[in-house]
């Protein structure tokens, strides 16, 4: 018996445009679907999916940075200084 929900092949087709890039919203997704002739999820479905992905996504990144521990200064240093010279090149371009 099928589990209710997404099917595991479109989930694995959804997964791939998403980690893409390619689509996140979720017209451009069921286009995407429909054109490879796959069975979109409902609207319903597909948002819920899509917020589920994006929240394991911006975890994950959290969980990276606090893994890392410190940032180092020197990195910092370079942020910094790439933000001076932007202000800089703004000020003579306008």
């Amino acid at each position: 018996m099928e589990k209710p929900g997404i099917k595991q092949q479109v989930r694995a087709e959804i997964d791939t445009l998403f980690n893409l890039g390619i689509a996140v919203k979720p017209s451009t997704i069921i286009s995407h679907l429909k054109q490879k002739q796959i069975e979109p999820p409902s609207k319903r479905q597909l948002y819920n999916y899509l917020h589920h992905l994006r929240a394991t996504k911006s975890s994950a990144a959290v969980s990276l940075a606090g893994a890392s521990g410190e940032i180092s200064g020197s990195f910092l240093e370079e942020d910094k200084e790439a933000s001076i010279a932007r202000e800089i090149d703004s000020e003579f371009n306008t």
